[in-house]
C-alpha cells in the first residue's frame, strides 16, 4: 500500500508492506505559498497580475523544486515498489 499526500508546497509519501510496516517513507517542503495570502504563487500568476518580487521568485522556484524532487522520488527511487502496490492512496 502506497500513501501520497501534496498540497500548499508539501509532499509526504509512504510505502507499507501487506503486514503494515513502512518500507519507504519520505516528505518535502518548499516555499511555495503566499503567507498571508493563502495560495499558491502559480495561482497569482494565472490570475493575469505581473508581479516580480524577488519572493514571488522564490515561490516559483519552490515550486519547480517541488515537482522534481516528487517526480524524481516517485519515477526513480521508488518506481519498483510502487509497482508492485496493490493500493495507492
Amino acid at each position: 500500500v502506497a500513501v501520497l499526500v501534496l498540497r500548499s508546497g508539501k509532499f509526504a509519501g509512504a510505502i507499507f508492506s501487506a503486514a503494515g510496516r513502512a518500507l519507504r517513507h519520505r516528505a518535502f517542503a518548499r516555499y511555495t505559498t503566499r503567507r498571508g495570502q493563502g495560495g499558491a504563487q502559480s495561482a497569482l500568476d494565472g490570475s493575469g497580475k505581473k508581479v516580480k518580487s524577488v519572493g514571488s521568485t522564490l515561490r516559483r522556484h519552490g515550486e519547480r523544486a517541488l515537482a522534481t524532487d516528487v517526480v524524481e522520488l516517485l519515477g526513480k527511487d521508488w518506481r519498483a515498489d510502487l509497482e508492485t502496490c496493490a493500493l495507492v492512496a
